[in-house]
């Protein structure tokens, strides 16, 4: 409940405030997010024939998202990982 429009729009009111809110995936940010989930298994496979294969790929991506109780979009941030 804490990305709940109205505390963010509270928020977003305030001149000098930031913030980051964590919020549960749905159907239609998994879809936003598979570009970059794609490109991360494809550098984790990729990454399997070096001579040190790392622990984990790690990408970070960003989009703007607007859910139906928003009052706007918002800019989502995302870390697509892929490990062992």
């Amino acid at each position: 409940h804490f990305s709940g429009p109205e505390l963010m729009g509270l928020i977003d009111g305030m001149s000098n405030m930031d913030f980051i809110f964590g919020f549960a995936c749905n159907t239609k940010l998994l879809a936003m997010a598979e570009p970059t989930r794609v490109r991360a298994i494809e550098r984790w496979v990729a990454a399997q024939s070096q001579d040190v294969v790392p622990n984990a790929v790690r990408l970070f991506d960003e989009f703007t998202y607007k859910a139906r109780s928003w009052p706007k979009a918002w800019r989502v941030l995302l870390k697509a990982e892929v490990m062992a």
